[in-house]
């Protein structure tokens, strides 16, 4: 029975055996962010120098995709190094528009018809599309979210001046409220008193993340490019690294993050039999959300919580999670990374 969100007890004859929790952030993270990047990486020199940053701390991020820009035959073959050299890294794309244009000015026919486009390009580029970033944040309108949507995307970011709104699913809150007009942080130096123009005016954002549990996207665009739109100093941006890797937070492709609100929204643990022999329990359990698996394949965070009277220090699993069986239960506690694709497990304690 469920506890409160993402928590549930699982009890024999009365007595507690253990609790279940879905944990807000994978590996019990404080707080999340993610950084994306509005370039139209490869047709400039210097665009490495963010994913640099980002790869040699250890993080990841997520770049734009403007597919008109990338079928011209001068840029693509920039697909290739973006399949070979980004991909296996975890550097995300995400879509931008199949035209970098205002959506918000277009029909509802004609805006779906743009971003199915994006949509099937990158599907058949192997992006995988599942976040998407309006261009000029024009998303505003009803019909370009509900759009957007119909097209195949799972969420859409678009921006915010105000600081209210930058932290997303706060303290308790379970969800963002609106999946398709996310807020993100611009930071770009000189474009906008009301834009981050440095790292001393993110430092406090970064912070408050932390301290409401809550999730925050980074919007860069000329990250060490001077010459380009919304520049912003790569001292400026490895400071915000710096910090990002030196606090609590899960740093997550915008997809990735988007897929674990909505798996852990919708996870519904399904106990089976209880079995007790020799002082051992077993538990057969079923961890399901419901969700499209060939889609939503981000693992959940589960913690379990055994109660005291119950002896035993590993927990065997059948089947095994990415080949491990055996996980030792340290202070009646373990931590499981598994994807609630609907499985069925015998866990033993012993």
């Amino acid at each position: 029975m469920p506890l409160a969100p993402f928590r549930y007890a699982v009890q024999e004859d009365g007595q507690p055996l253990f609790e279940l929790e879905a944990l807000k952030w994978p590996g019990g993270r404080r707080a999340a962010v993610s950084i994306t990047y509005d370039a139209p990486f490869g047709t400039h020199p210097d665009h490495h120098l963010a994913t640099d940053a980002v790869l040699s701390r250890g993080l990841t991020m997520d770049i734009e995709m403007v597919t008109s820009t990338f079928q011209q035959p001068k840029n693509h073959h920039l697909l290739e190094n973006i399949q070979n050299q980004l991909l296996p890294r975890g550097i995300h794309f995400y879509g931008h528009g199949h035209r970098h244009i205002d959506h918000d000015s277009l029909s509802y026919e004609e805006a779906l018809a743009d971003f199915r486009l994006c949509y099937d390009l990158m599907t058949e580029w192997g992006l995988r599309p599942r976040a998407y970033a309006y261009p000029g944040s024009a998303g505003r309108l009803a019909r370009t979210q509900l759009a957007n949507r119909q097209a195949g995307f799972l969420c859409a970011r678009g921006m915010s001046l105000d600081p209210a709104e930058f932290c997303i699913c706060p303290d308790s809150t379970t969800a963002p409220a609106n999946w398709y007009y996310l807020p993100s942080v611009v930071l770009a130096q000189g474009e906008s008193v009301n834009y981050v123009n440095s790292y001393e005016e993110l430092e406090p954002i970064l912070a408050d993340a932390l301290a409401r549990r809550a999730w925050v996207i980074l919007m860069h665009h000329a990250v060490g490019i001077p010459e380009g739109w919304g520049y912003f100093p790569l001292a400026d941006f490895e400071r915000g690294l710096d910090y990002l890797a030196g606090h609590d937070f899960w740093i997550g492709n915008m997809d990735m993050t988007a897929l674990y609100i909505k798996e852990r929204n919708a996870f519904a643990p399904q106990l089976g039999r209880v079995a007790k022999k020799k002082g051992r329990h077993s538990f057969a359990l079923v961890l399901a959300d419901g969700l499209d698996n060939s889609v939503f394949d981000q693992p959940l965070t589960l913690e379990f919580r055994f109660s005291p009277q119950l002896q035993g220090q590993t927990l065997q699993l059948e089947p095994a999670i990415e080949g491990q069986t055996d996980f030792p239960v340290v202070d009646h506690t373990l931590r499981l990374h598994v994807i609630p694709d609907e499985q069925s497990y015998l866990l033993s304690l012993r």
